[in-house]
């Protein structure tokens, strides 16, 4: 099921486009229970205007996520702005982007997904024995796809159950979910840190960033 959202709010929102900014202002989108996104912005560069998405419920939702972002990037991306979303907020940093023409030819906007449980190799881009386990945590609608932003970019680690887990083996699958929290000593479902390992990009035109080193049954993802 192709998830879209039709908001009345959404064109009036978009049509006004009343804030300024920089291509440095950045703003971020928290996964499930972050619903001020300041998890999201650990990784935040303290030179850049960096803007919290404020969800309007907490437990946050998608829907929620994307009338929030939508604001923020009404507000803040006149002159140009990154969106990045993590977990949850990939979702909602996806639809916004796509809503908004980010990363297509005259566009200042750029799209940056972390630990996208619906990226090209995340645990929700195919049918999985784990996807009641991923919809859980994520909070996601069973069932439910968001495509990626042509041009943009998607970070994640490559023990990640939701966000690497959609091309595994069983066996594979079953190791990075001992693992999802980390608990082996190689980050799992989290914002990747340090320097890429494996960098490719796929046929929607998305970059795809690798971090870290695979667990046993593990396949690394890319060509």
């Amino acid at each position: 099921m192709k998830y879209a959202i039709a908001l009345g709010a959404l064109t009036a929102a978009l049509s006004v486009g009343a804030g300024t900014a920089s291509a440095d202002t950045h703003i971020y989108v928290g996964g499930t229970g972050d619903c001020s996104s300041q998890q999201a912005m650990a990784q935040a560069n303290p030179s850049d205007t960096n803007i919290p998405v404020i969800y309007p419920t907490c437990p946050n939702t998608i829907e929620g996520g994307v009338t929030a972002a939508t604001q923020a990037w009404n507000d803040n991306c006149t002159a140009g702005c990154t969106l990045e979303g993590v977990s949850l907020g990939a979702a909602v940093v996806s639809i916004v982007g796509q809503n908004v023409g980010a990363d297509q030819p005259g566009s200042t906007t750029h799209v940056v997904t972390d630990a996208n449980p619906w990226g090209e190799p995340g645990l929700l881009s195919t049918p999985s024995w784990l996807d009641g386990i991923a919809d859980q945590v994520t909070g996601a609608t069973p069932g439910m796809t968001v495509s990626q932003v042509p041009g943009s970019i998607n970070r994640f680690n490559v023990n990640d159950l939701l966000a690497d887990g959609g091309h595994q083996s069983s066996l594979g699958q079953f190791m990075m979910l001992l693992d999802i929290g980390g608990a082996w000593g190689q980050p799992g479902h989290s914002v990747p840190t340090g320097q890429p390992t494996n960098t490719f990009a796929t046929p929607d035109g998305v970059t795809q960033e690798v971090y870290g080193s695979p667990l046993l049954w593990v396949a690394p993802p890319g060509p």
